[in-house]
């Protein structure tokens, strides 16, 4: 039932493990290229309930929150 906010996307791995647990992951990357492969690599892993959003994690996401777990 939770839902996770996690900053730093990188390669998706981690957003796919919380995924697995979570019922929402959302993952920030600011870094354009790391916010595609991470998309990709959800995708081809067929993970539905992680969404890669390409943002500054130090601005927050607080309109979406509030969250269980911020990583």
């Amino acid at each position: 039932h939770e839902t996770v906010l996690e900053v730093g996307a990188g390669s998706g791995y981690m957003a796919a493990l919380l995924a697995n647990r979570a019922q929402r992951v959302i993952t920030l990357e600011i870094d354009p290229a790391l916010a595609q492969l991470a998309r990709d690599n959800l995708q081809r892993a067929g993970v539905r309930n992680a969404e890669v959003r390409q943002a500054d994690g130090s601005q927050g996401l607080a309109a979406h929150g509030p969250f269980d777990v911020i990583l």
